[in-house]
């Protein structure tokens, strides 16, 4: 046994193995929530609103101090919105605003009529 040599001491392996794993999984991590956004932004503008969508809004925010405009819209846009149940109402609608479709200077509009439409355009859905 004299021929052999003592076991050398042992040695620090420095490893940065560890470092480099958390790094990329971090990294991936980031991917990820960056291209779950992006692609959540591009799915909400693309967003493509219906015809009747966007009647309900220009109803919801019609303003009655133009009185032309706002016959025109509650007569062209409502009747997307014309069931059963509320029919009467926007043909009586119809009828009564006819006198401000036509003409080049009307007056202001009535009451009962705005009344009217304020009821037809609550109701719709």
């Amino acid at each position: 046994m004299k021929g052999l040599r003592d076991i050398k001491d042992v040695v620090a392996v420095h490893d940065s193995s560890l470092w480099i794993f958390l790094s990329l999984v971090l990294g991936v991590v980031l991917l990820l929530t960056l291209a779950i956004y992006l692609f959540k932004n591009r799915r909400i503008r693309k967003r493509r609103y219906t015809q009747k969508e966007l009647a309900h809004d220009r109803l919801k925010s019609l303003d009655f101090s133009d009185t032309k405009d706002a016959v025109y819209t509650v007569c062209e846009d409502g009747e997307m919105f014309v069931d059963e149940n509320n029919r009467g109402l926007f043909e009586d609608i119809v009828k009564k605003s006819e006198k401000y479709k036509y003409r080049r200077d009307i007056s202001s509009l009535d009451e009962e009529i705005k009344e009217m439409m304020k009821r037809f355009i609550g109701g719709i859905k």
